[in-house]
């Protein structure tokens, strides 16, 4: 199974992701996450609650190292690497054209060259030359096909730098979590294009089947914690409110549809 989903390969991004030198790039990119969506104050709620965990633990001041895997274009490497206790950032994103945009995001933000390295790390491999106190995932995780899930958490494992009296930490963050309400209005959607003689590409064998184009998934609550749990990490998933989209009209597609962020230790 391809760990990058035909979405992203040659994708043309939206205006609000082509961010460039100039400003008015930059305050686009500024309105979608804090005006369009809640894609920063969701962010930024999931990372405070990770930090104070890891202030609490043994990792030193000023030395957390972070992995931010799906970057994307970096606004989250970007805020991150601004907190005062966190001493670098791998901004890990397969896409080259989001990955191009990093350095003038990176820049916007006044951000230090040296807290951020960029590398065209995969789910499968971060390319990241060092162990790292904190892994986070940010919108990416439903991205990641189910064949590939176990690769990613044996990545995520071995990233990690546990040893004796310290822990290991996951984010999940800007994710998604479907319930038995969503799945039947899967079934009923399944029904109507059967009637008008078309073809989904979910079905009785698989109603939680993938978009075949950006490989987003759906997964119950149950089937992350699954994944997780049986890899030796322990932590809670916390439901947000409201919609991670402000202007998302489509109630009946959300019905059962949950936005969550997820923190996970890995003791040793």
């Amino acid at each position: 199974m391809a760990d990058l989903a035909n979405r992203f390969i040659n994708e043309k991004l939206g205006s609000h992701w082509a961010v460039n030198s100039n400003d008015e790039s930059f305050q686009r990119l500024l309105y979608h996450l804090d005006e369009k969506t809640n894609f920063r104050p969701f962010f930024m709620t999931a990372l405070d609650t990770v930090m104070k965990k890891i202030t609490k633990s043994s990792i030193k001041d000023n030395s957390v190292i972070v992995a931010d895997v799906g970057a994307g274009v970096g606004w989250t490497s970007a805020l991150m690497a601004l907190l005062p206790n966190v001493k670098k950032v791998y901004s890990v994103e397969p896409n080259d054209e989001r990955r191009k945009r990093i350095p003038f995001v990176l820049k916007h933000f006044k951000v230090p060259e040296e807290k951020v390295t960029i590398t065209d790390g995969n789910f499968k491999n971060f390319k990241i030359s060092e162990q790292v106190s904190l892994v986070t995932m940010v919108g990416s995780f439903h991205h990641t096909y189910d064949d590939d899930v176990y690769d990613l958490i044996d990545e995520i494992k071995s990233t990690l730098k546990v040893e004796k009296g310290s822990d290991g930490w996951l984010l999940l963050a800007n994710e998604h979590y479907v319930d038995t309400f969503w799945i039947l209005h899967r079934m009923l959607s399944w029904m109507k294009w059967k009637i008008i003689k078309r073809k989904p590409y979910w079905g009785p064998r698989n109603w939680l089947a993938p978009d075949p184009f950006d490989g987003e998934h759906w997964r119950t609550k149950k089937e992350i914690w699954t994944y997780f749990r049986e890899s030796d990490f322990d932590g809670e998933l916390v439901q947000h409110k409201g919609d991670l989209c402000k202007d998302n009209k489509s109630f009946h597609q959300r019905m059962g549809w949950h936005y969550y962020y997820g923190i996970m230790k890995l003791s040793c």
